[in-house]
């Protein structure tokens, strides 16, 4: 996504909207609700979805996310984690 953990720190959903305005493939903008990691949350169920961002003074950048709800033990929640996967034919600064 452009900025590595260490620089970012912990995000809310808040944050993540104002910092990279993701959008569905289509260029509509994504309600909270329609993030993978609210999905994760609030559905506790794993899904991924190709999801559009704006990486700070950047053109747009086409990621994949998958998010995946957490479980202490089969019936105790204890949150989700998010991974952002980079399309292949997506040029990211850095990679060679």
């Amino acid at each position: 996504m452009g900025r590595t953990y260490a620089d970012v720190g912990p995000a809310d959903l808040e944050d993540f909207l104002e910092s990279f305005s993701p959008t569905d493939m289509d260029g509509r903008p994504l309600k909270p609700a329609e993030l993978p990691i609210s999905i994760a949350l609030n559905e506790r169920r794993p899904i991924h979805r190709p999801v559009r961002i704006r990486r700070e003074e950047e053109d747009e950048v086409e990621i994949g996310v998958t998010a995946l709800p957490l479980f202490a033990r089969s019936q105790e929640f204890v949150g989700a984690a998010a991974i952002f996967w980079v399309h292949e034919d997506t040029d990211v600064p850095g990679d060679t």
